[in-house]
């Protein structure tokens, strides 16, 4: 493949990839429901968590996570109603014990951080060469020690030297890079590049 080739091709996945009619086939389908930062915030994360398989299942899940938080992200886990979450299947291997734990460390976040923006420029993940693994290094250190110190890959990767993150920096792309189109572009933390 020559680098003309290449290059096409990448533009013909772009343009398939970054328009309108993409969003409503796409996870990022369920942070662009909310207005409010947190609830962005929270969408952009848990959606990108489960983003794994079929996209169609993957936007079921994502639909019906949201639903057991009354579509109101934020206040679900300011109220603590994760708390009273049946035991059941979320999506494929991610089950309401890791959406419990992830939800734990998030309040813990937001209690004491307005947003997870403020969060991670107080972590000074925009310093640090490799701001998406210093974020969720963060992150991974807020879920354990809001549960008890233990950790749950299910919601994080764990092991920072071996994972691209790639679900973690699709939801960065989400709130980091407003292209006016898929992106929201809600972070100013660090920049899109």
């Amino acid at each position: 493949m020559t680098d003309n080739d290449l290059k096409d091709l990448l533009d013909r996945e772009a343009m398939r990839i970054n328009n309108i009619d993409f969003i409503d086939r796409d996870p990022v389908q369920f942070p662009r429901r909310f207005s409010k930062l947190q609830d962005i915030e929270i969408a952009s994360l848990l959606s990108a968590t489960i983003a794994w398989g079929n996209r169609k299942m993957i936007c079921r899940d994502c639909d019906r996570m949201l639903a057991l938080m009354d579509n109101d992200p934020y206040n679900y886990v300011m109220d603590e109603g994760y708390e009273e979450l049946p035991d059941m299947n979320i999506h494929r291997t991610f089950f309401s014990k890791n959406l419990r734990h992830f939800l734990r460390g998030l309040h813990a976040v937001y209690s004491r951080h307005a947003s997870l923006a403020d969060f991670a420029k107080a972590e000074a993940i925009a310093d640090d060469e490799l701001p998406s693994w210093k974020l969720v290094a963060s992150l991974n250190r807020e879920l354990a020690a809001a549960n008890n110190g233990e950790a749950d890959c299910r919601c994080l990767p764990g092991n920072l030297t071996t994972t691209a993150l790639k679900r973690v920096n699709m939801a960065l792309r989400w709130l980091v890079r407003n292209d006016g189109i898929v992106d929201m572009g809600v972070w100013n933390v660090i920049t899109p590049s």
